[in-house]
């Protein structure tokens, strides 16, 4: 017994609960079944050999028995039924035990690795990451014309970042949270680590949301890479989001620019929310963040 693994053992225990449950039922078929001996005619009988009437005289002796004490029998078979019932939900319950600490030291292994992996962003590789988004969200004539211009919009890239960030520690103060780090070569603004579906936010800020539907197609494949890549990197899965902040957002901008947010809700529906780009304000982000919790929450 102690060579068997412990799914193998809790298997075998709950095995025996469910014969002692159907034990009942298959002694009531057998016997049920096999009524006619008790009915044959003494006229038949004595036509066989001895040897067959005393088989037959003892079988309907005990079955008599039983008849006559049908009560006990009745008793004896919802017992039976009892046990094996307490006997199935034990091994059930063991055998869950088991398999949830073997998924915690599994999920406290991973995560051991994933945070050995991890390596802070250094000063340089950050400004280097927000000149580039900042290239990337700004037409030909809103190129910063001198190096102060370059560094107000840092500046004030910087800020929204950390407003993010403070955003959502809150949202997710119960989770373990990373930010500007790298794992192998690929830059996160933020990871969100989680039970079973961490959380990789890339956190973007636009002075003009029109500058982001030509750029759409490019965030939504952005968006996809950092999961794929994520998970190569890690064996972790994880939900891909893209935070797009712009100064202020309401109903009436949202109109001007309907056919950008269903564009954006087509994309998040298309990869089933796995994969999901936001445009919000700092104002309304809490409540888009806890909608994202809520998505899958663990």
């Amino acid at each position: 017994m102690n060579k068997l693994k412990f799914d193998s053992l809790y298997k075998f225990i709950v095995s025996i609960g469910l014969a002692l449950i159907s034990l009942p039922f298959v002694f009531g078929v057998w016997f049920l079944d096999s009524n006619d001996i008790l009915m044959i005619k003494e006229i038949d009988l004595l036509e066989l050999t001895n040897n067959a009437q005393e088989i037959i005289k003892t079988e309907q002796t005990y079955k008599l028995n039983i008849i006559n004490n049908f009560g006990i029998f009745i008793c004896i078979g919802v017992l039976l039924i009892l046990i094996g019932v307490i006997i199935v939900i034990y091994g059930i319950i063991q055998w869950n035990n088991r398999v949830q600490k073997n998924e915690n030291k599994s999920m406290e292994l991973s995560n051991i690795l994933m945070e050995n992996q991890i390596r802070g962003m250094t000063k340089e590789e950050k400004e280097a990451k927000i000149k580039e988004e900042i290239k990337q969200y700004e037409t030909d004539n809103q190129e910063p014309n001198n190096k102060m211009e370059y560094k107000e919009r840092y500046i004030r890239y910087i800020e929204i970042q950390n407003e993010v960030i403070e955003k959502i520690k809150n949202v997710f103060k119960y989770n373990k949270i990373f930010e500007d780090i790298k794992i192998e070569k690929e830059r996160y603004d933020c990871i969100i680590q989680r039970k079973y579906m961490d959380y990789i936010f890339e956190i973007k800020y636009v002075s003009d949301i029109k500058l982001i539907k030509s750029r759409l197609l490019k965030i939504s494949s952005q968006t996809a890479k950092r999961q794929l890549t994520y998970l190569r990197d890690t064996k972790r899965t994880a939900r891909s989001i893209t935070i797009i902040i712009i100064d202020y957002i309401d109903d009436k901008i949202k109109l001007e620019n309907k056919k950008l947010f269903d564009l954006v809700e087509q994309e998040n529906k298309k990869k089933d929310y796995l994969e999901r780009i936001i445009i919000t304000d700092i104002k309304n982000l809490e409540s888009e963040l806890i909608d994202i919790k809520g998505d899958y929450n663990d």
